[in-house]
């Protein structure tokens, strides 16, 4: 029972890490195509809408976030307030948006999930896939066409993998945990503490 839950949490940390690369990947696009789009069509007045719904998707997806990270690592994060409701025209509402500090932090937080989805990516394949290629190479790896060579180097590529099914998921646990720390500082920045 114990090693069950322990397998599953592990699971869902590598799964963690795999949607934050993805995440990241999608958040950097999305927000630099976006704000790019906004205001280079900020003249013909079809970028202020951009503009404006571009920006005000950083309550969404820092929510999603948030949702994500509670499901992944049982993270227990202050609720994100709602989008605050602007007054006045379309112009007033960009204007208030792209002059608040919080939002570009927030955006920039956002953007920065790129490089933390890079590491992730990283992490995973080296904390969670390799040991268990290790382990199984020297076994199955004929099939494949690798072949390891003698017993010796054998034995040590699988007792390497064995070392690091061992220590590697802890890792992963805390380059999770630390994806977690950035959402909870999002979060907090949203909410004004």
């Amino acid at each position: 029972m114990v090693i069950n839950m322990s397998v599953h949490r592990h699971v869902r940390n590598f799964t963690y890490l795999m949607l934050i690369f993805v995440k990241g990947v999608f958040y950097f696009c999305f927000y630099l195509m976006g704000i790019t789009a906004g205001i280079g069509f900020s003249f013909t007045l079809v970028g202020l809408p951009i503009l404006y719904y571009v920006m005000q998707s950083r309550f969404i997806f820092v929510r999603h976030e948030r949702v994500l990270a509670k499901v992944y690592l049982d993270l227990t994060i202050d609720p994100v307030p709602e989008s605050p409701p602007a007054q006045g025209g379309l112009w007033e509402k960009v204007r208030d948006d792209v002059m608040d500090a919080r939002s570009w932090r927030v955006i920039l937080g956002l953007m920065f999930m790129f490089v933390l989805g890079v590491i992730s990516l990283f992490v995973g394949v080296l904390l969670y896939i390799t040991p268990c290629l290790m382990v199984v190479l020297p076994v199955l790896g004929e099939l494949f066409g690798f072949k390891v060579g003698t017993l010796g180097p054998s034995i040590y590529t699988i007792l390497a993998g064995i070392g690091l099914v061992w220590v590697g998921p802890s890792l992963g646990g805390r380059m999770a945990k630390l994806v977690g720390a950035h959402i909870r500082r999002l979060s907090a920045i949203l909410a004004g503490k």
